[in-house]
């Protein structure tokens, strides 16, 4: 049995919301599948996430990885439960405890 292949792309792009939200336009024109926002390039991922959602119809947005120290759990799951809204359903929260160096460095 062949096990179903998915392309996906990592983002955001660190120049900003407008080049992420382009890029992620290309790749689904392009037929990727998937993408994903990781919480460590300067650009907050859920925010971005939540724009690309608006300007896509068909990939799955996730996140790779949000740290669960920087927002309370409310915080988190309000944000996740609007982010599936404006996706239809494409969005996929992907939580960790990050590292200590984003923990105490940028969080304080």
């Amino acid at each position: 049995m062949a096990i179903p292949q998915r392309t996906a792309l990592t983002l955001p792009d660190p120049r900003g919301v407008e080049p992420t939200i382009e890029m992620a336009k290309w790749a689904e024109g392009e037929g990727y599948d998937d993408l994903w926002f990781a919480d460590s390039s300067g650009v907050d991922a859920l925010t971005t996430a939540a724009a690309v959602a608006m300007n896509t119809s068909r990939c799955r947005i996730g996140t790779a990885i949000i740290p669960v120290f920087s927002r309370t759990p409310a915080v988190l799951a309000s944000t996740a439960h609007v982010l599936h809204q404006l996706s239809g359903g494409r969005f996929i929260l992907g939580l960790g405890s990050s590292s200590q160096t984003m923990m105490e460095n940028w969080h304080g």
